[in-house]
C-alpha cells in the first residue's frame, strides 16, 4: 500500500509541475509524472527501506515529497541536454 501512495504522490507532483510550467504535450506531462513518482519511491525507500511496501511513516512521506521535488528540479534542469 505504501508503494502505491508514494507513486501517486510523485505522479501528482509531476502533474502539478506540468501545470505550473505550462507544458501541453502529453509526453512531457507523462515524463514529469514518471520522474516525480520515481523520486518519491526512492526517497521513501531510503528512509524506510523495505517497510515502504507495507506502511509509511510521516517522515517517509515528507522525505518522499522532497525527493520528488528534487528529482523533478534536476530533470527540468537537465531536460534540454537529454536526447529525449
Amino acid at each position: 500500500m505504501g508503494l502505491i501512495v508514494l507513486t501517486l504522490i510523485g505522479a501528482i507532483f509531476g502533474w502539478l509541475l506540468s501545470i505550473v510550467a505550462e507544458q501541453q504535450q502529453n509526453r512531457e506531462i507523462l515524463l514529469n509524472m514518471a520522474v516525480g513518482a520515481a523520486g518519491a519511491v526512492v526517497g521513501g525507500f531510503l528512509v524506510q527501506g523495505a517497510l515502504v511496501f507495507f506502511n509509511l511513516s510521516g517522515l517517509a512521506l515528507l522525505i518522499s515529497m522532497l525527493a520528488a521535488v528534487g528529482a523533478l528540479a534536476l530533470f527540468q534542469a537537465m531536460r534540454d541536454r537529454l536526447p529525449i
